[in-house]
C-alpha cells in the first residue's frame, strides 16, 4: 500500500510510510479540506474524498488512485463506487453519479449496480 498527502493545489505527493501519512493527512481536523463532494439524493448519499491511500498492488503499472467515492443507500447498502487518480477526475465522477441518481429519480427507473457501472464507464470516456 502507498500513502499520499494532499497539497494545497489539490495535487498529492507520496510519503514514505503510514506514520508520516497519519501525522500529515489531517484525517480528523482537515477532513473538510479532503472532501471532493458529499451529497444526498433519493435516499442515497454519495461521498467522494481524498483518502490518501492507494491499494493498487505493488508492481502494477498504473497511476495511484488516492481518491474514493462511496455510496450509502437504503437498507444498509454501502459500496465503494470507484477510486480516482486526480481531484478533477474524482469531481467529475462524483457529479456523474449524482446525475445518474437524479435522472433515475425523474424517470422512475430502478438504480442498479450495472447501470451505475455504465454511468462510470461513460464518464471515464468523457475524460479521455
Amino acid at each position: 500500500m502507498r500513502y499520499y498527502l494532499l497539497n494545497d493545489d489539490r495535487t498529492f505527493r507520496e510519503v514514505d510510510d503510514m506514520i508520516h501519512w497519519a501525522e500529515g493527512s489531517g484525517l480528523v481536523a482537515g477532513a473538510e479540506r479532503r472532501n471532493v463532494g458529499d451529497d444526498e439524493l433519493q435516499g442515497y448519499r454519495v461521498s467522494t474524498k481524498f483518502i490518501g491511500l492507494d491499494t493498487t498492488p505493488l508492481g502494477m503499472n498504473r497511476p495511484p488512485r488516492p481518491f474514493e467515492t462511496m455510496i450509502f443507500g437504503p437498507h444498509g447498502y454501502t459500496e465503494v463506487f470507484g477510486r480516482w487518480t486526480s481531484w478533477a477526475e474524482a469531481e467529475r465522477m462524483h457529479a456523474t453519479l449524482m446525475s445518474y441518481i437524479f435522472v433515475n429519480q425523474v424517470t422512475g427507473q430502478q438504480i442498479t449496480r450495472s447501470r451505475m457501472d455504465l454511468a462510470q464507464r461513460m464518464a471515464r470516456l468523457s475524460l479521455e
